[in-house]
């Protein structure tokens, strides 16, 4: 077993896709496909997590039998990898982590969305995360990311709502909230009537 008390983690661009090292030279994701919507809550709450998966979306088809197993206690994520093998326990605090996600997935949808375009159900060959990965998904992530300790209050009010964020409803938003989220992003884009057809239908997906 692998087992660091206090670790440092990392998220490294690497083309359309990225890696997670840990301190400063292993690479925790290396021969994986990362789930960024996965990943988001392997970073922000107790539970048990995919983050790490096969191309095709399929955890046990990379030979993944077992989810990650993350514990929040505090400021502190302390994940737990029993599968594949070796088994390995990282222990750290998520926030520059968040940042840097924030940031690599802010570079690559921005280069994404010029090569792209405003096409918001593209997902079959799509240069980045598993299968299923758009546009949207990877907007909304970025947002979510962004916004996460907003979030965290969002859910505590538990203010009525119509929807539900991709993280499988862990995370709620009136229709306030979902424009607020959605105009932040797209405030500094380039002209709107060449994306308002796309920021419509993220808003219909939140």
């Amino acid at each position: 077993m692998i087992n660091s008390a206090c670790d440092e983690i990392h998220i490294v661009r690497h083309g359309y896709y990225y890696k997670i090292v840990a301190n400063g030279f292993y690479d925790i994701s290396e021969g994986f496909c990362i789930d960024d919507r996965e990943l988001l809550k392997a970073l922000t709450q107790s539970g048990a997590f995919y983050p790490f998966t096969c191309g095709c979306g399929i955890p046990e088809c990379a030979g993944i039998k077992e989810p990650l197993y993350c514990t929040k206690n505090g400021d502190i994520i302390r994940w737990l990898k029993k599968s594949p093998p070796p088994i390995e326990t990282f222990s750290f605090n998520p926030e520059n982590v968040l940042v840097e996600l924030e940031k690599v997935l802010s570079e690559i949808f921005d280069e994404l969305f010029e090569q792209f375009g405003a096409i918001p159900d593209h997902e079959y060959d799509f240069p980045h995360g598993p299968c299923g990965t758009t546009l949207i998904t990877l907007c909304q992530t970025r947002d979510l990311c962004r916004n996460h300790k907003k979030n965290h209050i969002f859910l505590q009010k538990r203010n009525r709502v119509d929807a539900k964020c991709p993280l499988e409803g862990s995370i709620l938003y009136t229709d306030q909230q979902k424009q607020e989220l959605v105009n932040e992003f797209f405030q500094s884009k380039i002209k709107t009537n060449i994306i308002s057809g796309y920021c419509k239908t993220v808003i219909r997906q939140f």
